[in-house]
């Protein structure tokens, strides 16, 4: 903890596995190393031993490695490696074997693969994403809500902003005003794609003024 980075790396790469095997908490160690010397790009690496080293399925990891790499935006290079690194954890979570349990997703770990999808400009691996918060009970953040619909603008995809809106407003997000302001103002839309955009918000007003009447009735 108190090396410098590249010395530590330089030992890390000599050494392990061979002649030092890495339990849980140096994997935790080296990620909290590198996030504090700013050298996030190695992550890939070291997901790469954790996978080898049979760690692909410990939550504090995977939690701490999808935090690390979701904390703010990279050049593109970086962003792919890591969108690379979020599909092998979405694997992981949805592996079933006989003798391993999927594991759950957390609303934290949804919301960090979403970003990394949408980071990378993977619009359909978002999606699915975005979709699992509905399928599993959890509610995405502003943050994801408006990195996907940035990545529905860089890959010219006014469906996909659509589509956004009206999850917002399934889900009776307070967002969802404000996605579909930007939905507007930010695509070219056609005139069907727009009837759809207000129907969207019509239709989540008038379940909104139903669920008033009948707590008023109550």
């Amino acid at each position: 903890m108190m090396e410098q980075i590249d010395v530590v790396l330089k030992w890390y790469k000599e050494m392990s596995p061979s002649l030092f095997y890495p339990t849980p908490k140096n994997i935790l160690d080296l990620l909290q190393a590198l996030d504090a010397a700013n050298h996030l790009e190695v992550i890939p690496s070291v997901w790469e031993d954790m996978k080898q080293l049979g760690f692909n399925r410990r939550q504090d990891l995977l939690e701490e490695l999808l935090s690390l790499m979701s904390r703010e935006q990279h050049p593109d290079e970086i962003q792919l490696a890591f969108a690379k690194c979020a599909e092998d954890i979405k694997a992981v979570h949805e592996q079933t074997g006989r003798e391993q349990t999927p594991l759950e997703w957390t609303a934290s770990a949804l919301s960090h693969v979403a970003l990394l999808f949408s980071r990378a400009g993977r619009t359909q691996d978002a999606w699915n994403m975005m979709e699992r918060f509905q399928q599993i009970n959890r509610i995405p953040t502003d943050q994801v809500m408006d990195e996907f619909l940035n990545c529905a603008k860089q890959t010219n995809s006014p469906d996909e902003a659509i589509k956004l809106v009206k999850l917002a407003a399934s889900l009776g997000l307070p967002s969802s005003q404000r996605l579909k302001s930007r939905t507007e103002k930010e695509f070219v839309l056609s005139e069907k794609q727009k009837k759809t955009l207000e129907s969207v918000m019509s239709d989540s007003d008038s379940s909104d003024s139903d669920s008033d009447s009948d707590s008023d009735r109550d």
